[in-house]
């Protein structure tokens, strides 16, 4: 399964940064050095963008409470921010003493039509085999317009944030930022343990699992549409023409994710690169728009020639 064109970079950029640090143990040390200074001066800013971007770039394991109150911080300075909100919900995740609610009716005000605002309440009515309370939050996000992680907008807030302190390059920071969005909870499993196997034959569950496929189709990173399309695969019947379609979808994704790699992989990750790449995800709100932009740009065809066959498996 592919999971994005950033997930890719992310890898290759670890990938990069792994080898030198085994080659050369005081560039590690260095790289250290550099990340302990952006966490103090993004901090020291105090603005939104400086306090998500601190909260998230640090290590969780260290630290969990000190992260969750400087997202705190940030949601007290932009309150009608949904991509810090976000942040917020999933920080308290990680904090067991930490109630998800008020936050997402703060998301769920912010952005109504967001499935993703239930995400706390689904994670750990899984993780505690909730059966009832899983099934009620999964109606809920079934009944939402889409399933948006923010991705884009997180990913330019913190790697811009961090650019500012001059503490990183903005490579550097780039990859840094994915990660952050990357490492965040999305209820995917949960999702697909519940529409799966005889479940399916009961007709409320069957309902409640064709309207998710219909969200998550329309979330705002390709790894979100592809569970989307999946599932969609797996509860409507191959003969059907929602079958059909969501196969045409599955095989245009997989040919833009597939020929934008390929851009990418030619560009290499350098600093003008990262710049330009993130100004094209301010301009756009969800990976898929990023990449389609940066084919047409490219001058290549964004559908797939007859000829092209999807690696995706149901």
């Amino acid at each position: 399964m592919r999971l994005s064109s950033a997930a890719c970079l992310t890898a290759l950029a670890a990938v990069l940064l792994g080898g030198c640090a085994a080659q050369d143990p005081g560039r590690e040390v260095t790289f250290e050095n550099r990340e302990a200074r952006s966490d103090a001066a993004l901090i020291a800013a105090g603005d939104a963008d400086s306090l998500q971007a601190a909260a998230l770039l640090g290590d969780l394991a260290d630290d969990r409470a000190q992260r969750l109150r400087l997202i705190q911080r940030a949601v007290t300075a932009a309150p009608d921010r949904p991509d810090i909100a976000w942040s917020h919900l999933q920080l308290c995740l990680r904090v067991e003493s930490c109630d998800p609610q008020p936050i997402e009716a703060h998301l769920h005000a912010l952005d109504p039509g967001n499935g993703a605002a239930w995400s706390a309440t689904l994670e750990r009515s899984w993780k505690r085999k909730d059966t009832a309370a899983l099934q009620a939050t999964l109606v809920a996000i079934s009944n939402s317009e889409r399933f948006g992680i923010y991705w884009n907008q997180t990913i330019v807030h913190v790697a811009n944030a961090v650019i500012r302190t001059r503490a990183m390059e903005p490579k550097g920071a780039f990859v840094e930022a994915i990660g952050a969005a990357a490492a965040r909870w999305t209820p995917y499993k949960a999702v697909t343990d519940f529409c799966q196997g005889p479940s399916l034959k009961q007709p409320d569950v069957l309902a409640t699992c064709r309207r998710l496929s219909a969200v998550l189709r329309r979330g705002d990173t390709y790894l979100t549409e592809m569970v989307g399309l999946v599932l969609a695969m797996r509860v409507w019947p191959e003969s059907g023409a929602e079958y059909h379609a969501a196969a045409d979808e599955k095989r245009v994704a997989q040919y833009r994710t597939d020929t934008d790699d390929r851009l990418n992989t030619r560009k290499g990750l350098d600093n003008a690169w990262a710049q330009s790449h993130l100004a094209l995800m301010a301009a756009h709100d969800t990976e898929q728009e990023v990449v389609l932009a940066e084919i047409t740009n490219a001058g290549l065809n964004p559908d797939p020639p007859p000829d092209y066959r999807s690696r995706w498996r149901r």
